[in-house]
């Protein structure tokens, strides 16, 4: 009777065995990322206008991305800035003044896979007034403003 017990046990454990071992998982399976396709970007100057083609003056400019298959972005804006982004859309200020022309260089990625492209905008930034004074007020400028410098006086 223990002869035939012991027959049975081997029996179930190799049929275990057999049954795992054939039955075709593979844990170790390969993940492929597919190649972003179809960048484009789009950058909207606010203010742009027939007449004023780089802006109202003030340096923003609204980004939309899109790609398909991308996980995120990265931007290079043409001043030595870099943004990396998982969002399709965002604003940039940019503050050098007078009409500056920017070339963007932009990569879409999935993991290792990307795709880039290159694009020029002008960006018109106009000075911007830090303080003034009308003097539009009759009697002496506003003492709380102005003082008076009467000069180095002689010994």
């Amino acid at each position: 009777m223990k002869i035939y017990y012991s027959k049975i046990s081997l029996f179930i454990v190799l049929n275990c065995f057999l049954l795992f071992a054939c039955s075709g998982s593979n844990s170790e399976e390969t993940v492929v990322y597919i190649k972003p396709t179809n960048l484009v970007v789009t950058p909207t100057i606010v203010g742009a206008t027939t007449q004023t083609p780089n802006g109202d003056g003030s340096g923003v400019v609204n980004f939309a991305l899109s790609a398909t298959n991308a996980t995120k972005y990265k931007i290079v804006l043409g001043n030595g800035e870099t943004k990396e982004i998982t969002n399709v859309s965002f604003t940039y200020t940019y503050t050098t003044s007078g009409f500056n022309t920017y070339v963007l260089y932009v990569s879409a990625y999935n993991t290792d896979q990307f795709v880039s492209t290159t694009l020029s905008i002008i960006v018109l930034v106009q000075p911007k007034l830090v303080w003034s004074d009308e003097f539009n007020t009759d009697g002496a400028p506003d003492s709380s403003k102005w003082g008076y410098d009467l000069g180095a006086v002689p010994l």
